[in-house]
This record gives C-alpha cells, structure tokens and sequence, in this order.
C-alpha cells in the first residue's frame, strides 16, 4: 500500500486500510443530471433556440456542472481509515463541514456487515457497522467497497492490538 498520511495520525500509528465509498454511489446523481440535460436540450429543439431555452441551456449547465462536482468532492474526500490504533471515519458533509469520528480499537465490541441490494450484491459494496464499548451510537461505514475485506481489516487490526 502506498505511503498514506491524514490529519491527526499519530506519530507510531500504521495505517491498514483506507477505505472509501463505492463509486456506483455517483450514478444516480449523474443519472438525475443527465436525464434533466435532455430535458432541457428537447426543450431548446422545441423553441427553436430562442432567447429562453439558451438561456435555461446555460444555467442548467452552470448549476449541473456545480451539483456533480460538488457531488463527486464530498464522495472524494469522505474516507474510512483503519490503523493500528483506531478507525477513523471522515465525512465531508460539504465543502467547509468536516465531521471526523474515531474509535480506539480496544473499545470495539463488534463488527458486522451488511450488503442490502441487487446492486450491492453486483457491484460489492455494502455498510460496515462497528459497535463500541460505553457509547450507544454505532459506528457505520456506508456504501464501503468490498465490506467483507473491510470488516476483517478491522478484526485484523484489532487482534494485533490486543497482543
């Protein structure tokens, strides 16, 4: 695994496993803005590009362009990151909301997984769940490529925690 450094990581803490969201997440964001783009487009070849379907043709493409590249920063930079130490789950909520949980390993209790869908099952991705010791909440790692692998890195990294 190439060299990998986050924010926070302490000085003696090995990284296992940087996981992210499945890419398939993008395809209905991508989907919606492609099927409104013909919309528009068979509007323009209604009104024979008059003044108002260029005008509508621009702003779609101003705000789409904006929604898709908003849509693909925040999957980019929403990482789950497993250490010798502790998971690290970062949610980039949008572009100046960062939220950041983290669990040491030795307050993990369990660690299971779920694939839900037909698509999950296809493409292999699904959520891990990470329940802790003194705190109610559940840690889940959402849409996670290849949530198997995921949550044996995870057992893994924990068992050569405790040793």
């Amino acid at each position: 695994m190439p060299e990998y450094h986050f924010e926070g990581q302490k000085e003696n803490e090995r990284i296992s496993i940087v996981a992210k969201q499945h890419p398939f997440v993008l395809t209905w964001p991508v989907l919606k803005v492609t099927l409104l783009f013909l919309v528009v487009i068979f509007l323009f070849l209604i009104f024979k590009a008059s003044l108002f379907p260029s005008i509508a043709l621009a702003i779609f493409v101003l705000v789409g362009g904006m929604y898709l590249f908003t849509t693909w920063f925040l999957w980019r930079n929403y990482l789950y990151i497993v250490t010798s130490q502790r998971i690290v789950v970062v949610r980039q909520k949008s572009f100046f909301h960062r939220q950041v949980t983290e669990a040491p390993l030795d307050k993990i209790q369990d660690v299971t997984f779920e694939v839900k869908n037909f698509f999950q099952n296809i493409f292999d991705y699904g959520m891990v769940k990470i329940r802790t010791a003194g705190t109610a909440e559940v840690i889940q790692l959402d849409n996670v490529r290849n949530p198997y692998l995921v949550q044996q890195e995870i057992i893994k990294a924990q068992e050569h925690y405790q040793r």
